[in-house]
């Protein structure tokens, strides 16, 4: 388990690259001198075309690593809407307030909790075989 903002984030970006069939990966960090609090976002760019777009803001002051922030937002090769995970504090009905997910190119918003990144890159690589199967 990550003990640090920046320990965490090569955590996730290796997760992206292990998740295969990635043609691009940009990764932007920004951590502070005292590598309690950063930021990760970028971009990385599936075969097929699909590409995930991700922000995380990630705070390892306490005993454990948690995302203040967090957003993880899959889009088809024609830029339609897949899936977006993210935290903002709208939607109040739903459980789990304030993680939710976005689904398809209608954004049905349903309950989640906060996702794992492996859950992510399990989620992706499914689209990606489901996308092929249609091929």
């Amino acid at each position: 388990m990550a003990s640090s903002a920046r320990e965490f984030m090569g955590g996730v970006i290796s997760a992206i690259q292990q998740a295969g069939g990635i043609v691009a990966l940009s990764p932007h960090t920004r951590v502070l001198p005292d590598d309690r609090f950063g930021v990760l976002r970028g971009a990385a760019t599936f075969d097929g075309g699909c590409e995930l777009h991700f922000v995380l803001v990630i705070d390892s002051s306490g005993d454990t690593v948690s995302l203040r922030k967090y957003r993880f937002h899959l889009m088809s090769r024609q830029k339609e809407m897949v899936f977006r995970y993210d935290n903002t504090r709208h939607h109040r009905p739903l459980g789990g307030f304030p993680h939710h997910k976005h689904v398809g190119a209608e954004e049905t918003v349903v309950e989640s909790r906060p996702p794992d990144i492996r859950t992510i890159t399990e989620e992706i690589r499914a689209y990606i075989e489901g996308r092929r199967s249609e091929d």
